[in-house]
């Protein structure tokens, strides 16, 4: 790949350290939302499926990573420069395709920023209602969500230096959100007298693998839960590919992920312990209006009328306060917006800068003054914001439903990558030729854990295949699974090919 010279030849190449990557590595790996999904569908139950998704997958994927990281810390490419020099350039760019694929994917659904903008307006969803200029509510918070990526898309192209700054302050409201859930939650355990709102019934082994949730009391849902579980700790890959823009990564990168791999899963527990000791499931969630993407609001009600009435309030005060808190928290959790660029910015540049000259027009392979290929980010920001206005008018109001769909297409497309680094990492252990400047497993504990590790992502894939399809009308969603990684990984394979022929060409 053509490099552009002022990212070489800048001496003064901003580097992040210890507390800069930590930041990274948290946002890419944690979120208190996915904590409070879990309790919301499990309850207590939901710590079992995190020991065994950080024993089967988390743990060692992280370290894997880790190890990798530091190897090629010298490398710009991320996660398609450690898979080259270890299974080939093929499979690492069919595997970067589909790694790449979940954030321009997951970023189609643009108009969802609404409801954040009219939570903090009006403290409930109001966006259904709005129009501008007699257009369609869906064509006008798709308008509104397209001039919102692409102000993103702007800063992040400002570099490192500032993706990480953002990324600092949004840390801070991270910290801020989690020590108020965790710190509200024993004021109430303590007010209460040492109660825990959601108590745990002991009736056999099944308690620790069943929720309050009628919706997971069968096998089958329970394996599915596994899989969210599995998914929802993976990511580590992400901040790892920045390796070569970290100070000492050799030793940065290693403490780094350490701390981040504790955080998390600490953070994890306690977070869904604190839910139990404020939200009994049946009163807050036994609703049937409650579903997957609004049970935070009634969250956050609950929460809030709690702290109302702890304040001396009556019911009426409380819940006017609880409203008033939820806009106030909204504002607050804007902040979390400053963490947008960082979403961007490392897919971009592991898909990017790794890849050799010529595989890609130079005019996307092209660095600007802050050393990110821009034109490349502009360019997806441009397919995001056409795609979603194209199925508008396509497809009008039913364009909602299409936009769920393509959450599906995201689900497969984010665990098949991990599967590859997985089996990229045995054969890193195995190569006695690549020097290993960190190693956290030795050479065989290395290999035998990440081979269960790799047997637990095999699994989780399939059943994310399969389950679709036992379910009554689960055939389209089965369907666009199988086609987000099918349809990006066919484009990486041609890509590749295309350029090996034009090689020997040469």
């Amino acid at each position: 790949m053509e490099k552009n010279k002022s990212l070489d030849e800048n001496a003064k190449q901003y580097k992040m350290k210890f507390f800069g990557f930590v930041s990274m590595a948290i946002l890419t790996v944690y979120s208190i939302t996915n904590s409070e999904q879990m309790y919301y569908q499990e309850g207590y139950a939901a710590i079992t499926y995190v020991i065994i998704a950080a024993i089967l997958f988390f743990i060692p994927y992280s370290f894997a990573v880790a190890e990798m990281g530091s190897a090629y810390s010298h490398k710009k490419g991320g996660i398609y420069s450690w898979l080259s020099e270890i299974i080939g350039e093929k499979y690492a760019l069919v595997t970067t395709m589909i790694w790449f694929s979940t954030s321009l994917i997951g970023g189609l659904s643009i108009s969802a920023i609404c409801i954040q903008f009219s939570t903090m307006i009006y403290g409930k969803d109001i966006s259904e209602t709005w129009h501008l200029f007699g257009m369609s509510n869906i064509l006008t918070t798709t308008l509104i969500g397209a001039i919102w990526v692409l102000f993103w898309i702007f800063i992040t192209t400002k570099g490192i230096k500032y993706v990480e700054v953002l990324t600092k302050i949004a840390l801070m409201l991270f910290i801020y959100g989690n020590l108020f859930i965790i710190i509200l939650s024993f004021i109430v355990f303590f007010y209460n007298g040492m109660h825990f709102a959601q108590p745990f019934v002991w009736h056999g082994i099944k308690s620790l693998f069943e929720g309050p949730n009628p919706s997971y009391d069968n096998v089958f849902s329970a394996l599915g839960f596994l899989v969210f579980a599995i998914m929802i700790l993976g990511g580590m890959e992400a901040s790892g590919g920045l390796a070569d823009q970290v100070h000492n990564p050799h030793k940065t990168i290693p403490k780094a992920v350490f701390t981040t791999v504790a955080l998390v899963l600490i953070l994890t527990v306690v977070v869904i312990i604190g839910n139990g000791m404020i939200i009994n499931w049946n009163d807050v969630y036994g609703n049937s209006n409650v579903n997957l993407y609004n049970f935070t609001v009634y969250l956050a009600l609950k929460y809030n009328y709690v702290l109302g009435t702890m304040l001396g309030m009556n019911a009426v005060n409380a819940a006017i306060f609880a409203k008033w808190y939820l806009i106030i928290s909204a504002w607050i959790g804007a902040i979390a917006f400053l963490q947008i660029p960082l979403s961007y910015y490392y897919p971009m540049k592991q898909l990017i800068e790794g890849l050799p000259e010529g595989m890609l027009p130079k005019k996307m392979t092209k660095l600007n003054k802050h050393g990110f290929p821009a034109n490349a980010l502009w360019l997806e920001g441009a397919f995001m914001c056409a795609f979603a206005l194209i199925v508008v008018i396509l497809f009008g109001n039913n364009a909602n439903e299409i936009y769920n769909y393509t959450a599906f297409m995201v689900t497969v497309s984010s665990v098949i990558p991990w599967g590859f680094i997985t089996f990229a990492y045995i054969k890193f252990k195995m190569n006695n030729n690549i020097e290993k400047k960190y190693q956290f497993f030795s050479k065989k504990v290395g290999i035998l854990v990440n081979s269960i590790s790799l047997i637990a992502i095999i699994f989780a894939v399939v059943f994310s295949l399969i389950q679709p399809w036992t379910q009554q009308g689960g055939v389209e969603q089965g369907i666009l699974m199988l086609f987000g990684p099918i349809f990006f990984g066919v484009i990486g394979f041609v890509i590749a090919r295309r350029y090996q022929k034009s090689m020997k060409v040469k």
